[in-house]
């Protein structure tokens, strides 16, 4: 099969950031916190019908960011009101996978899943690559068979996600908003992140 790029996630926590703090230094992945013995409450939200649901993430991609002040805007997003921070690391792979929402291959997911299991699945809304394209609604197909399936999955969509395309993606039970431009770009860009987060959590309660 020829070579294609592909988009793989990256995720790591998220360390204090101070003046001195390097851009170099926020992509080197930081050692897991330590765990506190005190209960945690619990990060998931209910759903009307009182199933728990994902709760809402919004994270900016970093990828539209101003990679010569990485650091700020790490801390900006944070500060902002951000979950995540989206990094961007475009491969090329050697074979691909492609998956529909047919029943037969999403049965082979489960399957795969029930050896491996996953904590999040990510649904491309746009061709991966580069920043700043259209949001493709046909990818909503296959967030709302996964939802369906799992209601508790952490179910991502990334490309093209901002204030005119997110109640799309958020009714088809995506939680967890990836968006670049449209919060890089914006004039109040925590704004863009509450608007976003309001639309996840209000299509929750509303199923």
């Amino acid at each position: 099969m020829h070579n294609q790029a592909s988009s793989n996630l990256l995720r790591f926590p998220i360390p204090p950031i101070t003046p001195r703090t390097s851009p170099t230094s926020l992509l080197r992945p930081q050692p897991p916190p330590k765990r506190s013995t005190k209960p945690r409450r619990a990060a998931r939200s209910r759903s009307a019908g009182g199933m728990a649901a994902a709760a809402a993430k919004i994270a900016p991609s970093m990828l539209s960011s101003d990679f010569a002040n990485l650091a700020a805007e790490a801390d900006r997003m944070v500060r902002l009101g951000a979950d995540w921070l989206h990094m961007d690391i475009m491969a090329l792979c050697s074979q691909s996978y492609y998956w529909s929402s047919s029943d037969s291959e999403l049965e082979e997911a489960h399957q795969v899943e029930a050896e491996n299991p996953v904590e999040l699945v990510l649904v491309m809304t746009v061709e991966p690559g580069f920043g700043g394209q259209k949001f493709m609604p046909e990818m909503m197909d296959k967030v709302r068979v996964l939802r369906k399936k799992y209601p508790s999955l952490d179910i991502e969509v990334d490309g093209g996600l901002g204030p005119s395309t997110i109640d799309v993606a958020a009714s088809a039970g995506a939680n967890c908003i990836v968006a670049g431009s449209s919060i890089f770009g914006a004039a109040e860009p925590g704004e863009v992140i509450s608007a976003l987060r309001k639309s996840v959590e209000g299509s929750q309660n509303k199923s």
